[in-house]
């Protein structure tokens, strides 16, 4: 489980660690929405940080939207998105 659905307020997000140890980052932005993106930014692999409604490198300022495509800054592909599902309420890796 990453998380309860009533855990994760609308257009909020969960920080969380994949099976495999990557960081990862769980959204919420809208009621019946959730997806989860593999929290490493593609250009040089630094940690991404959600800052709503989207994400943020440290390291050379490459920005990403709330679907993980990029927007803006040095990084050359998307975030990689992680499959996940909703079941009795709880967020799950699908």
């Amino acid at each position: 489980m990453i998380a309860a659905v009533d855990d994760i307020a609308v257009g909020s997000s969960k920080s969380f660690t994949t099976p495999n140890g990557m960081p990862a980052h769980l959204l919420r932005p809208a009621p019946d929405t959730f997806l989860a993106f593999n929290a490493t930014c593609s250009h040089q692999g630094c940690p991404v940080s959600y800052v709503g409604p989207g994400f943020r490198c440290p390291c050379h300022g490459a920005t990403y939207d709330e679907n993980g495509q990029v927007t803006g800054g040095p990084a050359p592909t998307p975030l990689i998105k992680i499959p996940i599902k909703v079941v009795d309420g709880q967020v799950v890796l699908a």
